[in-house]
């Protein structure tokens, strides 16, 4: 848009006009007069910094016409009106004047005859807060440019690790396999020092492995839209239980599932959400573990929690667990890349849920995590009993 200084102007006669003009002259900003409604709404188009119009200008079809024009302008934009009436007609017009040209105006009165001090410093006012205007579309401008990029670099850096991780997975299974299959074919020549080097190379490797894979399940969160369906909660529980029997089985960890809602999310990642969780409740357990899985509502979202009585969480670390590649403990200790809080985060995210954790040191814990309710979703919990699985 062009300069903010240009000050447009719609009078009934040209004295009038030329008046203003002159005045408006003396103070270095640029007059444009306009000889009808139609020409001014196009100079508006073209950008303004004031709009002086005669009140005997306005009627219902000029309103309408003007308000139809700033409509179309640039979201920032706030037009502002200086409105010349006679004192006799003022009365009249002052009940009309706050949305005479809707939204996008902003409409003072001055009465005529005014000393042209008046009039300059009315319009001296006008343009300050339309330069704030103009100052704001460049920075909207860099900020959405700067939006662009980051987006941009962001995709590139997901694609480029997507693709690094997936072709680092070959050369490493390759590695693994050689490796092992050396270790057997010559295990009677190795001393028991040597053999030894050999199960951490190939126990690394497999950590490394692990560790790609976890990238890689990373990477693909968020990289598409998530694939929205209605599901029963308890169907991707058991789902999640499922995958985990052997690790339920082998810490004989006694799971209680209470009444759990219908859904609407992606139902792969909301399965992988909860094995995380719950994967996580068992590994970092002490003896005889337990866990609650339940779920309440409030107006606008489904609360859920997966509680239990491990090991627990100091509170100095109850928020950088959700980072990617925190980990509280060894490797040696408890298995894992501490990256499963960070994708089930993540998860979240796409469906603009929330995810956060109650828990004390000894004391175990409770991981919340929110998802919307849709706004014709079922206002309560599936109607089924509550059980448990050991």
């Amino acid at each position: 848009m062009s300069s903010p200084l240009r000050c447009l102007i719609l009078c009934p006669t040209a004295h009038d006009t030329e008046m203003i003009t002159d005045a408006l002259a003396g103070v270095a900003f640029t007059a444009f007069p306009c000889d009808s409604v139609e020409e001014l709404c196009a100079e508006i188009s073209h950008g303004a910094g004031v709009v002086l119009i005669a009140a005997e200008m306005v009627h219902g079809n000029t309103a309408v016409e003007i308000s139809a024009t700033l409509a179309v302008q640039p979201i920032w934009s706030v037009l502002p009106f200086i409105l010349l009436t006679s004192v006799d007609a003022r009365s009249d017009v002052e009940e009309a004047t706050v949305d005479l040209f809707g939204p996008r105006a902003s409409v003072s009165i001055i009465e005529r005859p005014c000393r042209v001090a008046t009039l300059t410093s009315a319009v001296r006012s006008a343009i300050h807060t339309r330069q704030h205007q103009y100052q704001m579309e460049t920075l909207l401008e860099r900020f959405d440019l700067q939006t662009k990029q980051l987006e941009t670099s962001n995709r590139d850096l997901r694609r480029f690790a997507f693709a690094a991780s997936h072709d680092l997975q070959e050369p490493l299974r390759t590695i693994t396999s050689y490796l092992d299959l050396i270790m057997r074919r010559n295990q009677q020549q190795f001393d028991e020092r040597s053999q030894r080097f050999f199960r951490y190379v190939i126990e690394d490797a497999g950590r490394l492995r692990g560790l790609i894979s976890a990238l890689l399940e990373y990477g693909k969160v968020g990289e598409m839209d998530p694939r929205m369906s209605t599901f029963k909660g308890e169907e991707v529980v058991s789902e999640a239980l499922l995958n985990l029997d052997a690790m339920i089985e082998e810490s004989h960890a006694i799971i209680d599932i209470g009444a759990l809602p219908t859904i609407h999310a992606d139902r792969v990642l909301i399965t992988a959400l909860f094995k995380n969780l719950i994967g996580n409740a068992i590994k970092y357990r002490k003896a005889d573990p337990r866990l609650e899985i339940t779920a309440t509502e409030s107006s606008s979202e489904w609360i859920f929690a997966v509680a239990d009585n491990g090991i627990g969480i100091a509170p100095q670390h109850q928020e950088r667990i959700f980072d990617a590649f925190q980990r509280l403990h060894t490797s040696d200790q408890y298995q894992g890349h501490g990256i499963g809080l960070a994708t089930s985060k993540r998860v979240l995210d796409v469906h603009g849920g929330k995810l956060w954790v109650e828990s004390s040191l000894g004391s175990g814990s409770r991981f919340f995590f929110s998802i919307p309710r849709p706004s014709d979703g079922i206002s309560s919990c599936a109607s089924i009993p509550a059980g448990s699985i050991s």
